[in-house]
């Protein structure tokens, strides 16, 4: 009996994270699944962009008639290089790939957004796991990554979820630091430029992490230090060429990027401000959520709103407060212990300050008020880091806050209640309680979704009323007809004929590329295209 109980054990936690992991499938994507995949979440928008971009992707690769080249699909046309407006996600064409024998391209991209979900919930469990993680918390650790209610905001957006290399990254540094070898040195550099290839915004945000992360836990872990410096002695040329290796792997994935930014120039300071961090975000409950009720609803109806509800819950910030206590609490003979937990809540704060945004005061008379825009020390990033001029949306730094949060909390409260004077069998049912408590309060009632059938059909229908022997197609904007997905109507169905269309939207638009919501005049299309493309109205 007792030779079969750590068995008997491994299975009982193996169900624990099958079940927590299906419970939060369900939670994050309830109205793709409850219809049968006949809803797409959250809507018209970038779930169906980021769907276009894989299906060209794959085209691209079995088709050798489809209409352009990689990285210049048939949309915005004549423009080239449109593919660098945003992201390309080419670490997971293989898996769209599959999913595409079986599938249509919105399902396939559905079902991949959920089996990517299911691979962040994974590694972050692993990781946790490795780092001694008892299964209770492991596993609400991980589901707060993947399915937490902040997750929910960004489903829309396929890109957001392509991010289970970021707690393997920071598995491999810690690993990396702990044994210097060869091996993990290459591994690191892998995790690093696939997460790269997977999704641009997330690579640079875990890159600009370790900038951070990386002198912090070498200030902290003296051995540490020790030993990298060991290790840099031993194999000098091994480390130069492989870092030189990952350098040039990471300038062919971002060349045209540089390109595209050469050719449209980088962001204003006012474009990036409305999207850093403002204070209240922190405290603002997604609508629908178990602390709607009581937090405030502040983003609702903003540009993007459903991306700005950071709020983690209750149980995550008991979680932090615990292990933030255990860590001050270490003695010096733990000071590894302590340096990792101490880099990633370091980390983790110095993420959320930089990329904070807080209003000005203005003073008319005696009373203070608040002046937009607001300041923020994202200022230095955005002005001397490469690569920050590219970055809008900086509020999705979160996920990278949340990844060293979840890490910390749960490390470090699991290792408190391990040495507390509770009895085993409080002790258990304490951290049931924290597991249940923390799943169920990230529940959010009805996430938003909409009917995908009703788009392609349009789609369907401008492919039909498409001139014979069109060579260059302009779909018209009808009155009172919504804008982006006009162009993305136009853009479906020009793929679908193999006919280029000026019609496009994306991270950016080229230049001299009108943008007001209208139909363009016919000398407008003459000077963009240099030829006169069929317009076509919605039937």
């Amino acid at each position: 009996m007792l030779a079969a109980r750590p068995g008997a054990l491994a299975i009982l936690a193996v169900a624990l994270y099958a079940a927590v992991g299906a419970v939060g499938t369900w939670f994050v994507f309830q109205p793709t699944l409850s219809s049968g995949f006949a809803k797409l979440q959250t809507a018209p928008g970038d779930p169906l962009l980021t769907c276009y971009f894989l299906e060209h992707e794959l085209r691209v690769v079995e088709h050798r008639d489809h209409l352009g080249t990689f990285w210049s699909p048939p949309f915005f046309y004549p423009a080239p290089n449109v593919l660098a407006y945003s992201e390309t996600m080419m670490g997971v064409l293989p898996v769209y790939a599959l999913l595409r024998l079986r599938w249509d391209p919105c399902t396939s991209s559905q079902l991949l957004l959920i089996v990517m979900c299911v691979l962040d919930y994974a590694a972050m469990l692993l990781v946790l796991r490795r780092m001694g993680v008892g299964p209770p918390l492991a596993a609400l650790g991980a589901f707060f990554f993947a399915f937490g209610a902040p997750r929910v905001g960004q489903v829309g957006h396929l890109q957001l979820f392509l991010i289970f290399y970021v707690p393997l990254s920071l598995w491999a540094l810690w690993r990396l630091v702990a044994a210097p070898s060869r091996g993990r040195l290459a591994l690191l550099l892998l995790l690093l430029y696939l997460q790269m290839l997977s999704v641009i915004y997330v690579g640079w945000f875990l890159l600009l992490t370790f900038g951070l992360a990386v002198p912090l836990l070498l200030f902290w872990d003296r051995e540490g230090r020790r030993r990298l410096a060991a290790f840099c002695r031993a194999a000098p040329w091994f480390i130069v060429l492989s870092v030189a290796t990952w350098a040039a792997a990471q300038y062919v994935v971002l060349r045209p990027y540089m390109a595209a930014k050469a050719a449209l120039g980088e962001r204003s300071w006012d474009d990036v401000l409305p999207s850093l961090i403002r204070p209240e975000w922190w405290f603002a409950a997604m609508p629908g959520s178990t602390y709607q009720w009581l937090l405030p609803d502040y983003p609702r109806g903003s540009s993007g709103s459903w991306e700005l509800y950071l709020f983690p819950g209750l149980v995550p910030i008991a979680l932090g407060v615990a292990s933030a206590v255990y860590t001050l609490r270490l003695s010096a003979e733990e000071r590894r212990r302590q340096a990792l937990l101490v880099t990633c809540w370091t980390t983790a704060i110095a993420l959320a300050v930089v990329s904070l945004v807080v209003p000005r005061l203005a003073f008319g008379g005696l009373r203070p008020g608040q002046a937009e825009p607001g300041v923020s020390l994202w200022w230095p990033v955005y002005r001397w880091v490469p690569g920050a001029g590219a970055i809008r949306a900086v509020d999705r730094i979160s996920i990278l806050i949340f990844a060293l949060g979840a890490v910390a909390a749960c490390w470090g409260a699991d290792a408190a209640l391990r040495r507390s004077r509770l009895r085993p069998r409080a002790r258990a049912a304490l951290l049931a309680a924290l597991l249940v408590a923390g799943v169920a309060e990230q529940r959010v009632e009805s996430p938003p979704a909409f009917e995908k059938q009703h788009f392609f059909d349009r789609v369907a229908a401008v492919r039909a009323s498409i001139p014979r022997g069109c060579h260059l197609l302009y779909l018209a904007m009808q009155p009172g007809a919504n804008y982006v997905v006009t162009q993305q109507v136009g853009m479906w169905a020009g793929l679908d004929a193999r006919v280029p269309v000026v019609n496009g939207f994306s991270g950016y638009f080229p230049p001299r590329y009108p943008r007001s919501p209208r139909t363009w005049t016919a000398a407008e299309l003459r000077a963009w295209a240099g030829d006169d493309p069929c317009i076509v109205s919605l039937p």
